[in-house]
């Protein structure tokens, strides 16, 4: 299952400092826009096994356990190239937003530079087939 990109348009600002004159710098907040993307892809199946006993014929265990392997990625991109200090940019405007409103940007300035590529198919089908051969032995070493 892949459920494709998702992007959501988000309005952020930029912090920048304008000199006036000699003495009187300006901070001004500058809009700017970006898109807030996710994406998931999984892979799953159900498991099955049967242990027959091969003198009785008889089933000794037996199990149906569903497997799965999911990723995810949660990213922000620029609209535009972006040059300038991350630190710089805040998702609320500082001046118009109560302080008691603001909140520490840190998380928010992390997406801009988060992981943006999903695992492959192939990657979450190795990691399903370990859980499945680690399912399968721990159940085996259990019936010793």
């Amino acid at each position: 299952m892949n459920t494709g990109l998702t992007k959501v348009r988000g309005r952020g600002f930029e912090q920048t400092s304008v000199r006036k004159n000699d003495t009187l710098v300006v901070t001004e907040f500058k809009a700017f826009d970006y898109n807030n993307v996710k994406s998931q892809r999984s892979y799953a199946y159900d498991f099955k096994y049967k242990v027959i006993n091969a003198y009785s014929n008889q089933i000794v265990a037996s199990q149906t356990q569903s497997m799965r392997a999911q990723d995810a990625v949660e990213y922000q991109e620029f609209l535009k190239t972006f040059n300038g200090n991350i630190n710089m940019l805040f998702p609320y405007n500082p001046q118009q937003t109560a302080p008691a409103q603001q909140t520490n940007p840190k998380s928010w300035r992390g997406l801009f530079s988060a992981r943006n590529t999903l695992k492959t198919m192939e990657e979450l089908r190795n990691d399903v087939y370990s859980q499945s051969i680690n399912l399968f032995t721990s159940s085996a070493k259990d019936m010793k």
